[in-house]
């Protein structure tokens, strides 16, 4: 039975959590979004390690922004110790390792590190939740997430493990065919769903230009550019036709979303949507492409290359709708895998380039609303949160 104190915490954490205090409205918008939370709500009352998690998640979320004598952090930190070491009992468990509320507590815990975090090591304990979330999933197999709660659970998890896998520069389990498949068959995927079928594949590639960059001998490295550059050529073709055919859904100049009082939740989705495909493109042109560049010339790149400058600007005229106060804490999902891939392109360009854009980047890490971010962003890419 949850008792007085226990509800109006969680009361007062759904408030500041999601858009405009209210949960999302079924449709588009909570499958483009993501229902973690709703899953949460649905069964932690029943699963007494999520019920743990959730509240010191809630005790520490609420603590940082209203609890001066820091008494909710200090009771949510201890709740999350026990958490954490509840979950290593139950990691030895196979029944238990099947069920979605251990997953989605485990996924709360590399959240709690994004968000809360306090740590030297923030970036490093995020990583080493997103493995054992990945670890989880792939014990779990593909054919355990094609319905229900599960599916939903799978098809919101990706981004993040993607962008671990990206972080890590090595391949992702994901992008195998069946995981691409098979937790579909009895959904239709989004477009959302097909944009990340893209990006997925995406850290093969880093792992293959490091080796390529190691390699010592001139037709082996050679051998493998080839190969890298017919890789890109296929990936950019898909990417170009997503746009084609998803251009509906994607914020354009012409359609531009503005910041108002509310911000509803059908105006994230499409923001969402369309600063992942921009993410996708700064990964594509400016991590991938530009690499392969220096080693071939521009000429072979020649209508299969935009300039990934065009899109940290798209990301960062959309970054107020992620930041406004109506968006809550769940902007966190929103905001922080596209301003971390933007630092990262924009701290590897020269002093000089896009002064401008580096500058914005910054003021938005300024904003208040963005103090947890930033410091998570800081810890993840030390290097070129410097250079701003």
């Amino acid at each position: 039975m949850r008792s007085a104190h226990e509800t109006n915490v969680l009361g007062l954490f759904w408030n500041s959590y999601f858009p405009n205090g209210k949960k999302l409205p079924a449709g588009n918008a909570i499958s483009t979004l993501g229902g973690l939370m709703h899953l949460v709500q649905d069964i932690y009352t029943a699963d007494d390690l999520l019920r743990k998690t959730i509240i010191a998640f809630s005790l520490s979320a609420i603590g940082m922004r209203e609890d001066p004598s820091g008494w909710m952090r200090e009771e949510g930190r201890r709740l999350y110790g026990d958490a954490l070491r509840g979950a290593v009992v139950m990691l030895q468990s196979p029944r238990r390792r099947q069920e979605d509320g251990f997953l989605i507590a485990i996924r709360l815990f590399s959240l709690y590190e994004a968000v809360i975090g306090d740590s030297d090591e923030q970036s490093f304990t995020w990583m080493t939740h997103c493995s054992g979330d990945a670890a989880i999933v792939k014990d779990r197999g593909p054919l355990a997430f094609r319905l229900g709660s599960s599916h939903r659970l799978f098809a919101d998890g990706r981004l993040h493990l993607i962008m671990t896998a990206l972080q890590e520069r090595k391949k992702s389990f994901l992008s195998d065919p069946a995981w691409k498949m098979l937790p579909w068959s009895h959904m239709q995927k989004t477009p959302k769903d097909i944009l990340l079928d893209i990006l997925v594949d995406v850290p093969t590639l880093f792992e293959a230009i490091d080796i390529m960059s190691h390699c010592k001998d001139p037709n082996q490295k050679a051998d493998y550019q080839e190969r890298l550059y017919m890789e890109y050529v296929f990936l950019e073709k898909r990417l170009t036709h997503w746009a084609r055919e998803f251009a509906s859904v994607l914020i354009t100049h012409e359609n531009n979303a503005l910041v108002e009082d509310v911000i509803m939740p059908q105006i994230l989705a499409a923001a969402h949507v369309s600063t992942l495909y921009w993410v996708t493109c700064i990964i594509v042109y400016g991590l991938v492409g530009k690499v392969l560049m220096a080693g071939y010339g521009e000429e072979p790149f020649k209508g299969i290359y935009v300039d990934p400058g065009i899109f940290c600007q798209d990301i960062l005229r959309i970054t107020p709708l992620f930041l406004h106060f109506s968006t809550g804490i769940f902007r966190v999902h929103l905001a922080t895998p596209a301003l971390s891939v933007v630092m990262i392109y924009l701290g590897s360009l020269p002093s000089g380039e896009m002064e401008k854009e580096k500058a914005m980047l910054a003021g938005y890490l300024r904003d208040p609303s963005c103090s947890s971010m930033r410091k998570f962003l800081a810890s993840m890419n030390p290097e070129e949160s410097t250079k701003l």
